[in-house]
């Protein structure tokens, strides 16, 4: 039997057969400014994360990365475009749901009125949204893609 090694929602590793896996289109958000980028941080884990979540029906990944950033953080952002294209296998376990997040990492700027982030109430698992300069971060900082987020991260930085 084939398997997939994923973290779940704790952020531990787990094995689970690959059958159970179903694929997420979704979309994140790599929102910079001036040197710094947008995150997240989990409540039960301390790691850092991007706004970002599943498409809706008919959406595409930049208007969900401005949705999803506009949901968790309460910060209006505008899409510039895409710049990286990931997998993510991942697993929840409260809701016993497996599946491969297909993730387009959208690069976004804040709208130029607006006062800056704050925590939004779509999501549970965030303890706090919080600018941070991008060239502090390496992949321990980050859940399990951590080494190539941090990469991505760090090369759009300044655009």
């Amino acid at each position: 039997m084939e398997t997939i090694n994923c973290i779940n929602s704790e952020g531990k590793r787990v094995v689970l057969p690959k059958d159970k896996f179903r694929r997420r289109p979704s979309a994140y958000a790599l929102v910079v400014n001036e040197g710094k980028v947008l995150l997240l941080k989990h409540k039960k884990t301390g790691k850092f994360w991007l706004p970002g979540g599943g498409l809706e029906a008919g959406e595409d990944a930049s208007t969900a990365a401005v949705r999803e950033t506009k949901e968790e953080t309460g910060l209006t952002v505008r899409a510039k475009g895409s710049v990286a294209s990931l997998e993510n296998p991942y697993y929840d376990d409260i809701r016993d749901d497996a599946f491969i997040g297909e993730i387009e990492m959208i690069l976004c700027k804040p709208a130029d009125d607006d006062t800056g982030p704050t925590l939004g109430a779509e999501d549970e698992d965030i303890a706090e949204a919080q600018w941070v300069e991008a060239d502090t971060l390496g992949p321990d900082d980050f859940h399990d893609i951590g080494g190539k987020l941090a990469e991505i991260i760090k090369k759009n930085a300044a655009k």
